[in-house]
C-alpha cells in the first residue's frame, strides 16, 4: 500500500489531468535538479531522495492502470486515514529528530561531547528518514571524547544509511572515516582494508587513495605503496597532495633501503655475513639511488593541510639521505690495512716452512696449496667486500659507526 499522498506532493488536484501532472512534476523536479549540483551532500542527498519519489509518482500517476489502482486506495476511506496517521507521525518524527539534532550540534559546537551524544542518541530514535548526519555526528562525538571503539558503532549506522541510499559519495567518507579510527586505535590492517574501501567507492578522488599509500607505508608496504603512488602521480599529475605523498612514498622505500644496508654493513664489519649479502645490498643502493633522483626531479615537499600528509621538514630527511646514499654508494673493494696483510703474509710464510718438511713432499705442497685457496676465500668472503681501510676513512671505523643511520 502507497503511503505517499502524490497528489498533495505535486499541489494538484485528484481530478487533474495528465498534461497538469507531468507539468507540476516537471517543476518541482527542475528545481531539485538544482539542489543536486550542490556543494552541499546533505543538500544533494535529499535532491537525490526526492527525485526517486518523483520518478515513482510519475511512474504511477501517468500509467492510467497503475493510477486507477492508487486511486481506489485514495479513494478509501480506511486507507486515507492510515496514510494521513503515517503523514503525520513520520513529520513529527522528523521534526522531533530535528530538534534533538539542532541541540546537540549547540553542545557540539561548546565542545561538550558527552551531553551531545546523549541527545543524539535521541535523534536516532526518530530518525525515520535514516539521515546520515546524525550517526556521523555521534561519531563526531565520540572522537572528540577519544572513544575511537564506541564510534565504530555509529559509523556503522551512517554506512548502512548511505548503503541503503546507494550514496557512493557517503560510502567513501564513512569508510575513510573508518580508516582514521582504526587509524587512531593503532589497527592498520582494518584502517588499509577501510581505506582501501573508500579508494573503490570513490575512484576519482585521489585522496583516499592517498590514505592507503599512507597506511602501507606505516606497515612497511613501501613497495606495494610506491606503486600505487606513482599510478596516482601520473594521473593526477598537478595534484599538490598527491605529489606530496609521492615523495614521501619514495623517501620511506629508499630510507629502509638504507636501513637494511646499515644493518647489512654491521654484520660485514663483526664477520656475521659476507660477499653474497654485500651484493645483494649493493644492488638495492643502486635502486634507491635512482629513486633518489627522482626525488630531486619532484622537487620539495609543499606546506598542506590534508590529512596524512607528510611535515615539510621531510626535505630535510631526504637532504640526510642523499648525504647517507652518497656514504652507501662509495662502498668499495680495498685491501685491510698493512698490519693485517704483514700478520697473513708471516703466517703463510711459517706454514709453507712446515708444509716443505714434510714426508713425502708433494703432501706438504698439496696441503699448502688448500690452505692458501682457504686464507683467499675466507678473505674474500668476510674482509675484503666490507673495504677496511676506505670506510674506516669515511665512516669512522666499521664496528663502532657502520655509517648510515636514518632520521625519520
Amino acid at each position: 500500500m502507497e503511503s505517499v499522498d502524490y497528489y498533495e506532493l505535486l499541489g494538484v488536484q485528484q481530478s487533474a489531468s495528465i498534461d497538469e501532472i507531468k507539468k507540476a512534476i516537471r517543476s518541482i523536479r527542475r528545481e531539485y535538479r538544482i539542489m543536486e549540483g550542490s556543494p552541499d551532500p546533505d543538500q544533494r542527498r535529499r535532491a537525490e531522495n526526492a527525485m526517486s519519489i518523483l520518478s515513482e509518482c510519475e511512474r504511477v500517476l501517468t500509467d492510467p492502470n497503475e493510477r486507477a489502482q492508487y486511486d481506489a486506495q485514495y479513494q478509501n476511506a480506511a486507507v486515507r486515514q492510515v496514510m494521513e496517521a503515517q503523514r503525520q507521525q513520520k513529520a513529527k518524527s522528523e521534526e522531533t529528530c530535528q530538534q534533538f539534532y539542532n541541540s546537540a550540534q549547540e553542545y557540539i559546537n561548546k565542545k561538550n561531547y558527552a551531553r551531545a551524544l546523549v541527545l543524539i542518541d535521541e535523534a536516532e530514535k526518530y530518525n525515520v528518514n535514516h539521515d546520515i548526519l546524525v550517526p556521523m555526528s555521534g561519531a563526531m562525538c565520540c572522537e572528540g571524547m577519544r572513544e575511537f571503539k564506541l564510534g565504530l558503532k555509529y559509523l556503522g549506522t551512517a554506512l548502512q544509511y548511505a548503503m541503503e541510499e546507494q550514496s557512493k559519495e557517503y560510502e567513501a567518507l564513512i569508510e575513510d572515516l573508518f580508516g582514521i579510527t582504526f587509524f587512531n586505535l593503532e589497527d592498520y590492517a582494518n584502517a588499509e582494508e577501510a581505506f582501501d574501501s573508500a579508494a573503490r567507492a570513490c575512484p576519482d578522488q585521489p585522496n583516499y587513495a592517498c590514505r592507503v599509500v599512507f597506511i602501507k607505508t606505516l606497515q612497511h608496504k613501501d613497495a606495494e605503496a610506491l606503486q600505487i603512488a606513482q599510478a596516482l602521480s601520473q594521473k593526477y599529475p598537478d595534484d599538490a597532495y598527491v605529489r606530496n605523498v609521492y615523495i614521501n612514498a619514495i623517501f620511506w622505500y629508499v630510507a629502509r633501503v638504507i636501513a637494511s644496508n646499515n644493518a647489512t654493513d654491521a654484520m660485514i664489519a663483526n664477520g656475521d655475513q659476507g660477499f653474497d649479502y654485500w651484493f645483494t645490498n649493493t644492488r638495492q643502493i643502486e635502486e634507491a639511488r635512482k629513486y633518489e633522483q627522482l626525488l630531486a626531479q619532484l622537487g620539495p615537499v609543499v606546506p598542506s593541510d590534508e590529512v596524512f600528509c607528510p611535515p615539510t621538514s621531510r626535505n630535510e630527511n631526504i637532504a640526510d639521505m642523499r648525504r647517507q646514499l652518497d656514504y652507501a654508494s662509495k662502498r668499495s673493494w680495498d685491501l685491510p690495512e698493512t698490519k693485517y696483510l704483514v700478520a697473513l703474509g708471516i703466517g703463510w710464510v711459517v706454514f709453507a716452512f712446515i708444509m716443505f718438511h714434510f714426508d713425502p713432499l708433494i703432501q706438504g705442497i698439496l696441503l699448502l696449496i688448500l690452505v692458501t685457496a682457504a686464507i683467499v676465500a675466507f678473505g674474500l668472503w668476510r674482509c675484503y667486500c666490507y673495504g677496511w681501510q676506505y670506510n674506516r676513512r669515511i665512516c669512522g671505523g666499521p664496528i663502532n659507526k657502520t655509517g648510515l643511520q636514518v632520521t625519520a
